[in-house]
């Protein structure tokens, strides 16, 4: 519950008129494990401040009594060491300007940020804790440097502190873990050691600065930068700021927390929410039905276009256990066992299941037949559930059966005429139809054709071949092949034919089958005296 050990027991007072802001305070500081009094004017503040050596003190600007500078100053004359966080609804530079110059350790505005605050406070109090000890240690009391010893190396947060002019006079042990310099390399170096070069200049503008006016931008408040480790690889810190005068003197001390392991998770996070995003982007905009299911075969997640064709709210749908309320009945209407089911089977055998001789059945009691693929959904190796991808192909099943009944129609014709109709690829390579005619007029069978789409040629008769292998070649996709040429049949009998041929062209307008109709037209012949 506590955020650091210098919370722990640590007295804070909470200066507000607002009940309602102070009670909140009181109720968040509690919870964190500190004592809290409360003030509600200037006058009761001050008399507070006498009986009991605060820890840190939460001050108002806008009291009914005092203005918070003037008690923010009289505070600081009976205990110069008091850190003093200003929270204030006031926002005006005139009201703001300067304050952590007159001594208070940090600035912050309503409504303020929880966790902020608590850093700050934390902070607050671990600064006043190392500046009261090195103080004592200035007067050579060495029984406290020694606590104070014991409390700077056994903090897991790296302590620096640092002299006027900026030279490292102090370095923790958790300081040489995190930038591995030993003691003996950083004291006496600049604080610019171990600061990424791009932060330098403004680093020693900074300190010009805060010389001169005694104001800082980032002084009490914490800061994200890069540090720079002895081996020149930079890593990310948290750097909060102190500083405190002893003789005329002025010392730094900076409490930096290595923020690695911190960067890469909201990374993680951040990349967890684009893929979630993205995941939803998906969902949202695939015309395919896609929805999840856990292990016991309940909705997980559906998307827009699957909650359209089943007629049902996605919000009505999680939750649901999909095999009854979408799959429970065959397109007769005959039960289907959740056994049975394919899309369980997914789950319990971790396999993908597909179908497209199904259906799914609206929350209006209608059905419509679908295609879909169920495959498991694993989390290292195991099965959690499955996602299932589903599309309506009722357009599609009408057009399989307009073109099954248009096949049908087609044969029944080609079946019962005398000619033969016949169709091949565009290389002629495969004979893909030709009608029962054949059989009658060539004298062979239909599949010893389909075995060898050329063998029609070879019954032709010898002195016209030559004209038309010329002629089925060069003519034929250009619609002008109209021949008349003679066959042998097996049992040597000699048959005219009457042969046209036609192109076939795709939705592109590309050739890619050729048709063609062969008469017997030997009668004929004879009746013209041949």
């Amino acid at each position: 519950m506590q955020n650091g050990s210098v919370a722990t027991k640590a007295d804070i007072l909470v200066v507000d008129d607002d009940p309602d802001i102070s009670q909140a305070l009181l109720d968040f500081l509690q919870y964190d494990g500190y004592h809290v009094d409360l003030a509600a004017t200037g006058f009761e503040a001050l008399a507070r401040s006498k009986q009991l050596p605060y820890s840190a003190v939460i001050l108002d600007l806008g009291l009914p009594d005092l203005d918070g500078l003037v008690v923010l100053k009289k505070l600081q004359e009976h205990d110069p060491e008091l850190p003093i966080i200003i929270l204030t609804a006031f926002t005006a530079p005139e009201r703001t300007a300067g304050v952590v110059g007159q001594g208070a350790f940090a600035l912050l505005t309503k409504p303020y940020n929880r966790e902020q605050l608590r850093g700050t406070l934390r902070r607050a109090i671990g600064v006043k804790v190392l500046a009261t000890r090195v103080e004592t240690a200035e007067s050579a009391l060495s029984a406290s440097e020694n606590r104070f010893q014991s409390v700077v190396q056994s903090t897991t947060d790296t302590i620096v502190l640092a002299d006027g002019r900026g030279h490292i006079m102090f370095w923790n042990k958790a300081a040489e873990r995190m930038f591995l310099y030993s003691e003996q390399e950083a004291l006496g170096q600049s604080l610019t050691t171990i600061m990424s070069a791009r932060y330098r200049d403004a680093h020693e503008r900074g300190m010009a600065a805060f010389r001169s006016t005694g104001e800082s931008r980032i002084m009490g408040t914490s800061v994200e930068l890069q540090g720079l480790r002895k081996d020149g690889m930079e890593i990310p810190i948290e750097l909060s700021l102190g500083t405190w005068s002893i003789s005329g003197d002025t010392y730094y001390c900076g409490i930096i927390r290595d923020i690695t392991e911190r960067k890469r998770m909201e990374q993680a996070q951040a990349e967890q929410v684009r893929l979630a995003t993205l995941q939803e982007l998906i969902l949202n905009s695939a015309g395919d039905g896609i929805y999840g299911l856990d292990m016991q075969g309940s909705t997980t997640f559906v998307n827009p276009a699957a909650a359209r064709m089943l007629s049902w709210t996605r919000e009505g749908l999680i939750g649901r256990p999909m095999h009854s309320t979408l799959h429970h009945s065959k397109a007769d209407g005959a039960p289907y066992p959740a056994k049975e089911c394919p899309i369980y089977a997914a789950i319990k055998e971790g396999k993908p299941y597909s179908m497209d001789e199904e259906v799914f059945w609206r929350k209006d009691g209608s059905c419509f037949p679908v295609e879909y693929i169920s495959t498991p959904i694993l989390e290292l190796g195991t099965v959690v559930g499955a996602v299932v991808i589903f599309k309506d192909i009722t357009e599609r099943k009408s057009m399989e059966l307009a073109l099954r009944d248009s096949e049908e129609r087609f044969r029944q014709v080609t079946e019962h005429i005398l000619d033969v109709f016949w169709m091949t690829d565009l290389e002629k390579n495969r004979m893909l139809y030709v009608s029962p005619g054949y059989q009658e007029i060539w004298g062979r069978s239909c599949e010893s054709l389909y075995a060898s789409p050329q063998s029609w040629l070879d019954a032709i008769h010898p002195d016209d071949q030559d004209h038309i292998r010329q002629a089925s070649t060069m003519r034929q996709v250009l619609g002008q092949y109209a021949e008349q040429y003679r066959i042998i049949r097996p049992d040597g009998s000699i048959r005219w034919i009457r042969d046209r041929a036609f192109p076939i062209r795709d939705a592109s307008g590309i050739v890619y089958r050729i048709a063609g109709i062969a008469q017997d037209i030997t009668e004929l012949k004879r009746g013209s005296g041949w």
